[in-house]
């Protein structure tokens, strides 16, 4: 992802983000949100630029992890009818600040390589394809900063805003 506008440009003023970014397939504008009683959060909003529908968890996990960090988590909302944002063909991720992270998920890391076979419930193996598609080299993290491309504040959850991690 590269930054294409930074804010304060006329862009972002008139679209209404902090930052945009773009890479071959995807635009994200980049807004920082403000929730008294939060740390710190971004919300991306992510399409693709021939405005089709995108549905590809781990190219949204790398835009997240370009622009954020591989420190930061993120999630979807799906919000109650009478919040609900559904104008274009464009995904909300919420990212919280690397310092911290949401009370729920797993705890630990866990990904299977293609070769991998499916197994039932008794863990016996099921015939047929694999159970993980491969991945392909932009769907790692290489390269990404635990902070990403923005700038977050200093912040921790024990001391709040403007105290050192």
């Amino acid at each position: 992802m590269v930054q294409t506008h930074e804010r304060g440009s006329a862009f972002c003023r008139d679209v209404g983000c902090d930052y945009s970014f773009a890479n071959s397939r995807y635009q994200v504008l980049v807004n920082f949100e403000n929730i008294p009683g939060w740390p710190p959060m971004v919300h991306l909003r992510i399409k693709a630029h021939d405005k089709r529908l995108v549905r590809d968890w781990r190219d949204m996990q790398r835009v997240k992890n370009e622009i954020c960090g591989t420190d930061a988590e993120g999630v979807e909302l799906y919000p109650a009818e009478g919040r609900l944002v559904d104008e274009v063909n464009e995904f909300h991720i919420y990212v919280l600040h690397p310092a911290t992270g949401f009370p729920f998920g797993r705890k630990s890391r866990a990904t299977a390589a293609p070769e991998v076979s499916a197994r039932n419930t008794r863990g016996n193996v099921i015939e047929g394809e694999p159970w993980q598609r491969p991945f392909e080299d932009h769907h790692n993290a290489d390269g990404c900063m635990p902070r990403g491309q923005i700038e977050w504040s200093d912040w921790s959850p024990e001391n709040g805003p403007g105290e050192a991690e």
